[in-house]
């Protein structure tokens, strides 16, 4: 969907555009923004992650957004990503929505990632209307799980990741006012 923007104190959460590739890129490039990944994003997985967000945009009305910063010392440059969308890679809990994020290494402990993580859980909640959220964090991303828990999120069950044969954790979050099934 066209025109989405979602803007906080310091960022602003856009739709991708073309330019954003080699900068994603260098992102995705970094051994430890990777360390978590399924696979290390070159520029085509790179490329297919950005049209596949697109796609996600166009058939949900929401997907992950390319976070820019509006402040210095990162003042109109790409950090990375963070959205809402449906973990399709792992068929249990495909139907579910899972709010990712990735950023820059030099944009992680700034706060970037929950000031992003809390837009998107609110838009999640407020404009979409999700009864849920899900996170999936491998066990040893002290960081990523760090950020789940600033979001108001809490560990649950672990699922099997088959592109890595590793458990991960699922984090929930229910709406406000929305109980457990």
């Amino acid at each position: 969907m066209r025109g989405v923007e979602l803007r906080t104190k310091r960022l602003l959460l856009r739709p991708w555009r073309d330019s954003d590739l080699e900068s994603m890129t260098a992102i995705n490039s970094h051994p430890e923004v990777h360390e978590f990944v399924s696979r290390v994003p070159d520029r085509a997985a790179t490329a297919d992650l950005i049209a596949a967000a697109r796609r996600h945009w166009e058939q949900h009305r929401f997907g992950f957004f390319a976070v820019e910063a509006r402040v210095a010392p990162f003042a109109g440059e790409l950090l990375g990503f963070c959205g809402v969308s449906h973990p399709t890679f792992i068929p249990e809990v495909a139907d579910r929505t899972e709010l990712g994020y990735r950023l820059a290494r030099a944009a992680w402990g700034w706060g970037f990632a929950t000031e992003a993580g809390i837009a998107c859980r609110d838009d999640a909640f407020y404009r979409i209307g999700l009864p849920e959220l899900i996170s999936l964090i491998d066990p040893a991303n002290a960081r990523s799980a760090r950020v789940a828990e600033k979001v108001g999120m809490t560990p649950g069950p672990p699922v099997r990741n088959p592109l890595t044969e590793t458990d991960l954790t699922i984090w929930g979050l229910h709406a406000p006012g929305r109980d457990p099934a």
